[in-house]
């Protein structure tokens, strides 16, 4: 797989023809629980039980005080290195700062200590200073300057060391720059020096007022602006003594700031880092971009335990120019890391997920497949506890996967791929046959006598110990009949392969047809989603909003039939629905409903599945004549559907557009937003919990959306939402997942191998 990986890779870099191609920074997260504290997915544990504080180590790595310990985080390890700092006492109490190759100062309410060098005794000064709130070590004048709840202590970090107090007060932050400008907060003050390295010329302003409260944390940054955090939002004191405040409207997510912290990891792109008791949040002022990482997938604990943040440290990898960060929360440790990739490299690492999403019953029978769909999860958040349970929607998910293998093996022709993906194509190929009923597929099926609670099952008679879900909805049809000419024209190559695709596109569709296009069920009657027929559509009021979607359905399964088949048996039938009478093309052209309390995303991905079929299908046409009648319709169709899809960014339904439209004029942003939506994508296939509803950054919807749910007007980022299917809301503020299930990653392979297959950005 690796070899694989980096052969392809170089592959991309040498074509570089598409920004699909272009190298960028994707982040991911490492996290750590407290010694002691129950087990969670698979992280790791910390050796202690409570993070007393955090410190840089040479900009190089990080240390933690926690317990009577110092630990240096050494390649993914936590290294005790205490006994390298002999006379060194640490308590839970106790706080570090670090500078220069070696020097570490340690303080507690009762003691500091300044260790000059490892391996050597530290220095000790024995001071009642009280609590301690922050330590920050100012370079201009090698001080450590403490802040405790009783004054600032400024403290002279070379032998003989000696102290200075400044009586403040409570000292609750500390901010110290490179040329040796201090600030600093007490309740309901912000002090700043006038002159650097100076004690004597702080000026002060009153908190609330140009500082909404009293700071919680402050940092500099390389200009000398003071970055302030609090309660209410973000406060900034620019060089020149100009106050800005920075809030929700501006693209705060979150506000009750508990610490600030300045990475220069890039230079000329510096970038803020916040935390806050609801999580942790990125801010780059150059690009006006934020970040906010809230929940398990970033940070240690549930989501209602854990996301506190306490202290975020910047520190650098030897021999990597990338950002990391450390954070430490009240559920642990969370280590912030890019890396340089390729969107090939992402399609490439979530592929390697699909081990866990074969069929259901993986192993039991050589001839099942491999089906692909959601899976539970034993342990929270742990795939390794892995359970199968069924889908209403298997066929739907295994098409969508198994298409986007189709343009992969036309890409790369790589056997492994066609070897994979065929396995795939027999799992949709078994949910016809062990129905029993050739064109009639299974929702799902299970190797098991015992019928599961929900849905409607039966006993295969075909398949003698396995049972399949009945009442098969008209998403297994789109899934079914996009993939299979997909299969028959893009992967099958030995005459036996291509006549079992045909097989069952023939089947499926002149099920279809036969019954007076209904979907007839094991029941003898029309399953409750399957009617395309005139009755249905264009009669029946309950039925008017899947006139147009169900109508570019029929029709493209039509075309595609006939596409590949020749039979004319579809073309009359194509020819039924299309007469003056019917007028399906009519309804072809509006497929897209847009009243929000009725816009449905899933009804969007059952449209453009089904525009796959019908465009792919057009060239393998023998019979042209009957092309100019069609393409108008679909063309206004297809151009109508982007317009309304196109805001929310879908990469598949861009691609399909980007190769299918009729103009050659798009928006400016068109191929960008697609291949930023690939890059947010969840390197991930857990559903972590996440609510979005309590973010200050968000303007809501006046109109609750289908399931009476609030949305958001702005489009938040996709890997901030955790969507993993296209058939999601991506409006949706309400809380969704549990940590005890996972999704395929079909929705970023199809997405990725169709913007390739459609050369989405490539100069035509």
């Amino acid at each position: 797989m690796m070899a694989l990986v980096v052969v392809l890779s170089l592959i991309s870099v040498v074509m570089g023809a598409s920004p699909l191609m272009e190298p960028y920074n994707q982040y991911s997260f490492s996290r750590y629980t407290l010694k002691n504290s129950p087990a969670m997915a698979d992280w790791k544990s910390l050796p202690v039980s409570q993070i007393a504080s955090l410190g840089t180590w040479r900009d190089q790595s990080f240390m933690l005080l926690g317990g009577s310990q110092l630990f240096l985080f050494t390649n993914g390890t936590f290294v005790d290195i205490t006994r390298d700092y002999p006379g060194l006492q640490i308590t839970n109490a106790s706080k570090i700062v670090t500078w220069g190759t070696d020097s570490v100062a340690v303080v507690d309410p009762q003691n500091i200590y300044f260790c000059a060098h490892r391996g050597q005794k530290c220095g000790q000064l024995t001071v009642p200073l009280g609590s301690v709130n922050d330590i920050k070590h100012d370079a201009s004048l090698n001080h450590v300057l403490v802040g405790s709840e009783n004054a600032l202590y400024v403290f002279s970090a070379s032998a003989p060391f000696s102290y200075k107090r400044f009586d403040f007060g409570n000292v609750t932050a500390i901010a110290t720059d490179q040329h040796g400008m201090i600030a600093l907060s007490t309740p309901g003050l912000l002090w700043r020096t006038l002159q650097n390295g100076d004690y004597d010329s702080f000026h002060f302003w009153r908190t609330p007022g140009l500082v909404d409260d009293t700071p919680s944390s402050l940092a500099f940054d390389s200009k000398g602006d003071l970055w302030i955090a609090n309660d209410v939002c973000i406060n900034v004191l620019t060089l020149d003594l100009e106050f800005r405040r920075i809030a929700g409207n501006e693209g705060l997510p979150q506000a009750n700031l508990t610490y600030v912290a300045v990475d220069n990891s890039y230079p000329n792109q510096e970038t803020i880092w916040f935390g806050s008791v609801y999580g942790l949040i990125k801010y780059t002022p150059t690009l006006n971009s934020w970040k906010y990482f809230y929940g398990p997938s970033a940070l240690p604990g549930s989501m209602t335990q854990g996301q506190t943040v306490y202290q975020v440290v910047p520190f650098s990898i030897p021999g990597s120019s990338l950002s990391y960060i450390a954070i430490s929360t009240s559920g642990g440790l969370s280590i912030y890391s890019e890396r340089k990739m390729t969107l090939l490299d992402k399609a490439l690492e979530m592929d390697a997920y699909m081990q866990y999403f074969r069929s259901p019953v993986a192993g039991a029978h050589p001839y099942v497949g491999y089906l692909a769909g959601d899976i539970g999860l034993q342990s929270f958040g742990n795939l390794s506890s892995w359970v199968a349970q069924s889908s209403d929607n298997n066929g739907l998910w295994t098409s969508m996967y198994l298409a986007g293998e189709c343009f992969r093996y036309s890409i790369t022709k790589d056997p492994e791929v066609k070897k994979n993906a065929w396995k795939y194509f027999e799992g949709l190929e078994f949910l016809v046959n062990v129905t029993g009923i050739p064109g009639l597929m299974a929702r799902s099926a299970l190797y098991q006598n015992e019928f599961p609670q929900g849905g409607t099952w039966h006993h295969s008679k075909t398949y003698p110990g396995w049972i399949w879900k009945g009442d098969t909805s008209s998403d297994e049809v789109c899934g079914h009949l996009m993939v299979h000419p997909l299969v028959y024209r893009l992967l099958a190559e030995t005459a036996e392969e291509k006549a079992r695709a045909y097989r069952l596109i023939d089947n499926i569709t002149r099920y279809i047809v036969e019954n007076d296009f209904q979907l007839i069920d094991v029941t003898g009657k029309p399953t409750t989603w399957g009617r395309w027929d005139p009755y249905n559509l264009n009669q029946r009021v309950d039925w008017y909003i899947q006139r147009g979607l169900n109508s570019v359905q029929i029709i493209s399964w039509l075309i595609s039939a006939y596409a590949t088949t020749e039979d004319p048996y579809f073309l009359q039938a194509y020819q039924e629905l299309a007469s003056r009478q019917n007028a399906y093309l009519i309804n072809v052209v509006n497929p897209k409903i847009v009243d929000p309390q009725d816009d449905n995303y899933s009804d969007d991905e059952l449209l453009y599945t089904s525009y796959i079929p019908y465009f792919f299908s057009l060239q393998y046409l023998k019979d042209q004549q009957i092309t100019p009648s069609m393409i108008p319709y679909y063309s206004v169709s297809l151009k109508r559907s982007q317009g309304i899809v196109e805001k929310y960014r879908p990469t598949p339904w861009n691609a399909l557009y980007y190769k299918y439209r009729a103009e050659s004029n798009l928006s400016a942003n068109f191929v960008s937003s697609a291949v930023q939506t690939l890059r947010e994508w969840p390197l991930d296939v857990i559903r972590w919990p996440r609510d979005n509803s309590k973010r200050l950054d968000i303007t809501p919807d006046r109109n609750f959306n289908r399931f009476g749910n609030p949305d958001t007007v702005t489009l938040l980022p996709y890997d901030e939402r955790g969507q993993l299917r296209w058939n999601a809301d991506p409006y949706d503020l309400g809380a969704d997942g549990d940590g005890l299930s996972a999704t395929d990653p079909g929705g970023y392979t199809f997405a990725y191998w169709l913007a390739r297959w459609a050369e989405l950005g490539v100069e035509k």
